[in-house]
């Protein structure tokens, strides 16, 4: 089990794309914005540390993922966050290919005005080489620390 944080304020795929003319086709298309790259950086940053503080391999087979997104206020969809962390855990070399998470277990949004931020949990669900059933047990839960008042 991997545990990863990105300490930075949810990035949500509205407001990571602009659209733009082409200039030599005139043909609108689709690019990162200047924020959403800033974004992704910082949190590759961050990750890359993190895998050399953990001593991580990149992950090269299937994977399972949690995921708990902290927001400054209570707007967005849940949706919108997934694509920029996985693209954030592919560039960083965390899993070789972002379409070897083929397992979400638990994915809130949740409010923390005062510190924004991803929480994600990785468990490889391959150990050496034999494949680890899709409802095996998860592993060790969450601490109750990051358990809202009503689940502990």
């Amino acid at each position: 089990m991997i545990r990863l944080t990105i300490d930075l304020p949810p990035m949500s795929t509205n407001r990571a794309n602009i659209i733009i003319n082409n200039a030599k086709t005139g043909r609108p298309m689709i690019m990162k914005s200047p924020e959403a790259r800033k974004w992704m950086t910082r949190a590759v940053a961050q990750l890359q540390v993190q895998k050399m503080q953990q001593r991580i391999m990149t992950i090269e087979g299937p994977v399972a993922m949690s995921m708990d997104v902290y927001r400054e206020q209570n707007s967005g969809d849940l949706d919108n966050y997934f694509k920029g962390i996985l693209d954030a855990i592919q560039e960083a070399r965390i899993v070789r290919d972002d379409k070897l998470v083929v397992e979400f277990r638990r994915c809130r949004v949740l409010k923390d005005a005062k510190r924004p931020r991803y929480e994600i949990i990785l468990w490889p669900l391959e150990a050496q080489g034999v494949l680890i059933p899709l409802d095996a047990d998860p592993g060790p839960t969450i601490p109750d620390v990051f358990k809202l008042p009503g689940e502990r």
